[in-house]
């Protein structure tokens, strides 16, 4: 850092904990830096989840589509584990909106090992709505050719 140069860091949970540096401008070093508005990192996960759990909500019935597919469609294509996360903090009540269990890896594959969204119970799920799921070497699999939603 040059001289004139001075660094702020915010401590609060709901901002981002990124370290800002600012170029004081004016006369001398005397002049303070302008404030500066962080975003609320909160806010900002929040409006992500929104935008995730309203794409999960259009896939139909009998169709599956991948956390990356569900990312990019938010405009995060490298979002996929925010996309597992979101799923994740669902509760009972939420996942009677958003199904949830139409979210599965790249693969093909139910990857979940959460306690409160376990791969079986994904399984039950998915074949009540017609998705066909093959078992293999303890992993759930679906046909990605025949069961991807494509919007």
């Amino acid at each position: 850092m040059g001289a004139g140069d001075r660094r702020f860091k915010s401590s609060h949970p709901d901002q981002m904990s990124i370290l800002l540096t600012v170029k004081v401008v004016g006369q001398g070093s005397r002049r303070s830096p302008r404030p500066i508005k962080l975003i609320s990192t909160k806010k900002m996960r929040d409006n992500f989840y929104q935008r995730i759990y309203s794409i999960v909500q259009r896939i139909p019935k009998g169709k599956v589509a991948t956390y990356g597919q569900i990312a990019a469609l938010a405009g995060s294509p490298r979002g996929a584990r925010m996309v597992g996360w979101a799923l994740h903090l669902i509760d009972e009540e939420k996942s009677k909106k958003v199904p949830w269990q139409r979210v599965i890896n790249r693969e093909g594959r139910i990857s979940t090992t959460c306690l409160e969204h376990p791969a079986d119970l994904q399984k039950f799920l998915l074949v009540n709505e017609g998705v066909e799921i093959e078992e293999k070497e303890g992993n759930y699999w679906i046909d990605l050719k025949k069961f991807r939603w494509k919007p």
